[in-house]
């Protein structure tokens, strides 16, 4: 199985790109990840039949049954076109299947700290050629958002690259690395976040820095090693806000601070004031906050609309192509549907839908909490994994990329990891008590 995740991890940070650079399209291009998650399900399936148990609580079980069925509902109920369905299937089952890999096989910590020192490498990579991007193939350009290494999202590149922070504070916490180590790594996982440009990773830093120590148990033991984080995390914050502002001083002039701190623009950059008019059309620019309040506007003759969406596909396949169009394409778009990932689940499965996902992201917050007491893997990764859950909800609300094939299957594999080594401890609690 150790094979199996391992080639997952490579197709889904490297694949993707070595066949777009081979001149592959790029909806060809995915075919490989979904192919391999296509056989994790009958993997799954084949080890759940054999070992007769799943290491999953029924309340995962229940959450997840409720969600299909409200995405079958849905597209019955709207009537959704075959191609779209499929279309829609693809987006949102994509990466599911590898949330059941560590539900019906158990890895060792052995095992698991090779994953980690897998993903730690495909992370390390992104910097040469980060560099030979920035400097070299697109040094002419003038924008930030061609800087994606492997990715196919410059955002999401930046904040997975800074995501190995967490793992080496719990690691410098739980003393399995030194202080030395950690203060020379740290500042290899900020380079791409500064020269793409980033600009959310300046507020993603310091939850970084801090969410480890906030949740970490015997605070007051871990006072000489908390400290130093603190004083290296602020510089490591300096260091990236100078390298942002090399790079973006030399196309656009001023600084990141200035841009961000301007009176007016971070209010402008998530909400311009957009509303829906009677005729069903957009006024106005779209924000982040717009967003996610104008499906509201959109269906406010139609409740049921915006409460349980108008089904997979239906919205987020494009318009291009007569098979997959869905009726609400255009409408979709023209009101920033898809500038987020909370407006996109809103428009195809609902409030309804978006509140199921959000309920999902707490349950694994609760097990991250569980799990994080002791000095094994699981341990660790569930205290770095605490920070990770806070972040991917705030990223419901801002950005639509954090689906990337390599966040998708991050999110999901540990996130499986962290509920079936749940599972396990407490069973083994009920059998001892």
């Amino acid at each position: 199985m150790l094979i199996f995740v391992s080639t997952i991890l490579i197709v889904a940070f490297i694949g993707e790109y070595i066949l777009i650079t081979l001149g592959i399209p790029k909806a060809i291009a995915t075919v490989p990840l979904e192919l391999l998650s296509g056989i994790t399900v009958l993997v799954v399936i084949a080890r759940a039949i054999s070992k007769k148990t799943i290491a999953l609580h029924f309340k995962y079980i229940l959450v997840f049954s409720f969600l299909l069925l409200l995405i079958i509902a849905v597209i019955i109920i709207n009537q959704v076109q075959p191609g779209s369905v499929f279309y829609g299937i693809r987006a949102y089952f994509r990466f599911i299947p590898f949330f059941f890999i560590p539900v019906v096989y158990r890895f060792s910590d052995e095992q698991m700290k090779i994953i980690l020192k897998l993903i730690f490498f495909l992370i390390l990579i992104q910097i040469p050629l980060v560099f030979f991007q920035r400097f070299i193939q697109f040094s002419g350009l003038r924008t930030g958002d061609v800087i994606r290494g492997t990715f196919q999202d410059a955002g999401m590149l930046a904040i997975v690259s800074i995501i190995p922070i967490l793992f080496l504070i719990t690691s410098y916490l739980r003393e399995k690395i030194s202080l030395k180590l950690l203060l020379i790594l740290t500042p290899l996982f900020i380079i791409p976040a500064a020269l793409n440009e980033t600009k959310a990773a300046l507020f993603f830093l310091p939850l970084l820095l801090i969410g480890p120590i906030l949740f970490i148990e015997n605070r007051k033991e871990k006072l000489k090693k908390i400290f130093p984080i603190i004083i290296s995390g602020s510089v490591f914050i300096i260091l990236f806000v100078a390298i942002y502002n090399i790079n973006y001083n030399r196309h656009y002039g001023g600084n990141i601070l200035n841009m961000v701190f301007e009176e007016g623009h971070i209010e402008g950059y998530l909400s311009r004031g957009a509303t829906t008019k009677s005729d069903g059309t957009k006024e106005g620019e779209v924000g982040r906050v717009d967003s996610v309040t104008l499906p509201f506007q959109a269906f406010s003759n139609q409740p049921i609309k915006y409460l349980f969406g108008v089904g997979i596909g239906n919205a987020i396949s494009k318009q291009t192509s007569k098979l997959t169009a869905g009726e609400y394409s255009h409408k979709f778009r023209m009101h920033g549907g898809h500038m987020t990932v909370a407006s996109q689940l809103i428009w195809e499965i609902g409030l309804v839908g978006l509140l199921v996902i959000i309920f999902i992201l707490f349950l694994i917050f609760r097990d991250c909490l569980a799990l994080k007491h002791g000095n094994h893997t699981e341990n660790n990764i569930a205290l770095a994994w605490i920070t990770v859950i806070l972040i991917t909800f705030i990223m419901l609300f801002y950005n639509n990329s954090i689906a990337t094939q390599q966040t998708g299957f991050l999110f999901w594999f540990l996130s499986g990891y962290i509920a079936a080594q749940r599972y396990r401890k407490d069973k083994k609690i009920a059998a001892v008590a």
